[in-house]
C-alpha cells in the first residue's frame, strides 16, 4: 500500500452518488471521452503531444477505466494496484504531477457537461474525492518511477515492496 494511502478515501455517500451519477452516462462513455479530452487540450494544448491515438478512440479506453473504478470505488484497497500501474505507465508516457490538476479540471467540466443540473455541488465534491483518490496513488507511482524504484506494485507487506519503499 503506498505509504500515504488513505483506504477509506471515500466516504459511503461519495462512492454512492459517484456510482448513481455515472449510470446514466457510462454509455455514452465513447463520446464523453472525446469531449473530455477536447477539454484538456483547450486547458493545455501541450498535452495533446503526450497521446498517439485519436482522441475518441483515447476517450473510450479513458471512460473503460473510469468504469472499472467506478464499479470497484466499493473495494478501494483492491484498486490500488490497478491505479498504481495505470500511474506508472502515465509516468512513462511523460504526465508530470502538474498535468494531474489539469486532468481534474477537464474530468469534472466534463462530468459536468454532460449530466447537466444533475451535477450538483454533491456529487462535484463525491467526483472530486474519487478522482483525489485515484490521482494520490498515481502520484505515488509516479515518484517511485523518478526515483527508480519501478518494481511491480505489491501489498506493503510484501518484502519486495517493503525493500522498493526503503
Amino acid at each position: 500500500m503506498p505509504p500515504n494511502f488513505d483506504p477509506h478515501a471515500m466516504t459511503p455517500n461519495e462512492i454512492g452518488l459517484v456510482k448513481r451519477s455515472f449510470a446514466p452516462i457510462a454509455s455514452d462513455s465513447r463520446q464523453i471521452g472525446f469531449r473530455f479530452y477536447r477539454r484538456l487540450f483547450e486547458l493545455d494544448p501541450r498535452l495533446e503531444g503526450l497521446f498517439r491515438t485519436a482522441p475518441r478512440d483515447q476517450g473510450g479506453a479513458l471512460f473503460s477505466m473510469i468504469d472499472l473504478i467506478v464499479r470497484t470505488l466499493d473495494y478501494q484497497e483492491q484498486l490500488v494496484p490497478i491505479i498504481y500501474d495505470l500511474g506508472r505507465r502515465h509516468a512513462a508516457y511523460g504526465v508530470t504531477t502538474e498535468d494531474y490538476d489539469t486532468f481534474r479540471t477537464a474530468l469534472l467540466d466534463t462530468l459536468g457537461e454532460a449530466l447537466g443540473p444533475e451535477f450538483t455541488p454533491e456529487v462535484r465534491d463525491a467526483w472530486a474525492a474519487a478522482y483525489n483518490f485515484m490521482a494520490q496513488v498515481m502520484e505515488e507511482a509516479q515518484e517511485h518511477v523518478k526515483a527508480g524504484r519501478t518494481l511491480p506494485y505489491r501489498r506493503a507487506s510484501s518484502p519486495i515492496q517493503e525493500e522498493a519503499d526503503q
